[in-house]
C-alpha cells in the first residue's frame, strides 16, 4: 500500500532531510536548515528537537551572528548509536560494532569451525549473542579498535 499525505510520513521526510544535511555539512544553524531546505522554521525546530531527543544531533557551540542573536549550531552524533556488522567467508565469521559513520568500535573474527547451512545459523546467533554480552561489559575482553 502507499502511503501519500501521511503526516507521519511526511515528518518522517523532513527529519530524514534535516538529518542528512547536518550530517554532510554540518555544524548548522536550524535558520542555515530551513533557508537551505526550504521547510518552515518551525517544521524545522520540531525535527531538529526529536532529533536532539533521539540523540542523533547535538548543539554544538554558536555561529557568527547577522545581527540578533548568535545562532546555535548543530551537529551530527554518531557515537550515540551503534550498529554491528556480520561478513561471513567460509572460513571465517567477522562482527563488528561500528558508529553511524561505519567506524569500528571493536571486531571479532571467528572460525566458522566447518559449520554450513542451518548449523552455521545457529552458530552464527551464539556468536552474535555471546559479541552483545562482552561489549556490553565494562572493559570488555574485545579488542577496541
Amino acid at each position: 500500500m502507499r502511503r501519500t499525505g501521511d503526516l507521519k510520513l511526511i515528518q518522517e521526510l523532513n527529519r530524514s532531510i534535516i538529518l542528512d544535511m547536518i550530517r554532510k555539512d554540518g555544524p548548522l544553524s536550524r535558520s542555515e536548515i530551513a533557508k537551505r531546505s526550504n521547510l518552515s522554521p518551525t517544521t524545522v525546530t520540531t525535527a531538529v528537537n526529536d532529533l536532539i531527543q533521539d540523540r542523533l544531533v547535538s548543539e554544538r557551540g554558536t555561529g557568527v551572528s547577522n545581527g540578533g542573536r548568535k545562532p546555535i549550531l548543530l551537529q551530527f552524533s554518531p557515537d550515540n548509536h551503534y550498529i554491528i556488522g556480520i561478513s561471513i567467508s567460509n572460513s571465517k565469521i567477522t562482527i563488528a560494532e561500528m558508529n553511524l559513520e561505519a567506524r569500528i568500535r571493536c571486531k571479532e573474527v571467528y572460525s566458522t569451525r566447518g559449520h554450513t547451512g542451518e548449523h552455521v545459523i545457529s552458530y552464527l546467533l551464539e556468536l552474535i549473542e555471546y559479541f552483545i554480552n562482552i561489549i556490553n561489559k565494562p572493559f570488555g575482553l574485545l579488542s577496541r579498535k
